[in-house]
C-alpha cells in the first residue's frame, strides 16, 4: 500500500518518490538478439577543407566518394554514410546501423552497480542511475553515447514489497505539434523487487 510523506503527506507511488530503497531482488533479461537500436544522425558532416564549423567526415568516407563519384550510400565502421550537394559543397550524413553494444556496455554498468546493493539499505540518490535525465520527458534517462532512453516503470503495487521494470524507451510516432513527441517500450532488461523505506 503506497505510503505518505511525513512532512507533507504526499503518496509515495514509485521508487523515486521514497528516499531509500531495500534492493530485495534483481532479475537480469536479454535483449532479444533481432532487435536492433539503428540512429540517424541528423548532423552535417563536411570535407576537411571546408570553412563550415561542422564535424569533418572521416577520411576514408571522403576517399570512397570521391573515387565512386556516383554511390550514394557506403557502409562504414557500423555505419552507413550517404552524400549529397549542399549547394557547392559536398556534405554527409550518417546512419549507425545497431546502438545495442554502447546501450548494454552503460546499462550493464548501472546494474553492476546495483547488484552490490542486495539486501542493503541504500539512498535512492545512489540507487538511480548517474545518467542525464531526458530534457523533454522527465521521468527517463538519457542513455550515454545513444539515442536511446532508460526508465524505471514501477507495477501496480499494493504490497509493502514492491515491483519495478528496468526498460529501454525509442522514439515513438510522433504526433505532430498538437500532441508533441513520444517514446515508445522497446525492452525490458531487468525487473526488480523493493521496499521502499523511510528516513528513521
Amino acid at each position: 500500500m503506497s505510503e505518505n510523506c511525513p512532512l507533507c503527506a504526499r503518496k509515495f507511488e514509485k521508487l523515486e518518490d521514497y528516499p531509500i530503497i531495500y534492493l530485495r531482488n534483481l532479475e537480469r533479461h536479454e535483449i532479444p538478439s533481432d532487435l536492433v537500436f539503428p540512429y540517424r544522425d541528423w548532423d552535417i558532416f563536411v570535407n576537411p577543407e571546408s570553412k563550415s564549423i561542422n564535424n569533418k567526415a572521416p577520411g576514408e568516407v571522403i576517399d570512397f566518394f570521391r573515387q565512386n563519384r556516383n554511390a550514394k550510400i557506403f557502409d562504414f565502421e557500423g555505419c552507413i554514410w550517404e552524400t549529397e550537394n549542399l549547394g557547392k559543397e559536398k556534405t554527409y550524413r550518417r546512419l549507425e546501423k545497431d546502438q545495442k553494444l554502447k546501450i548494454l556496455k552503460h546499462l550493464n554498468n548501472y546494474l553492476y552497480t546495483l547488484e552490490k546493493f542486495f539486501g542493503k539499505e541504500v539512498s535512492t540518490a545512489h540507487f538511480l542511475p548517474k545518467f542525464n535525465t531526458n530534457s523533454y520527458f522527465r521521468f527517463t534517462y538519457k542513455i550515454p553515447e545513444t539515442n536511446y532512453d532508460f526508465c524505471i516503470s514501477d507495477e501496480e503495487n499494493n504490497e509493502k514489497i514492491r515491483k519495478a521494470n528496468f526498460v529501454i524507451l525509442g522514439e515513438g510516432i510522433n504526433l505532430g505539434s498538437g500532441g508533441g513527441p513520444t517514446l515508445t517500450d522497446l525492452a525490458t532488461i531487468a525487473k526488480i523487487e523493493y521496499e521502499g523505506r523511510l528516513l528513521k
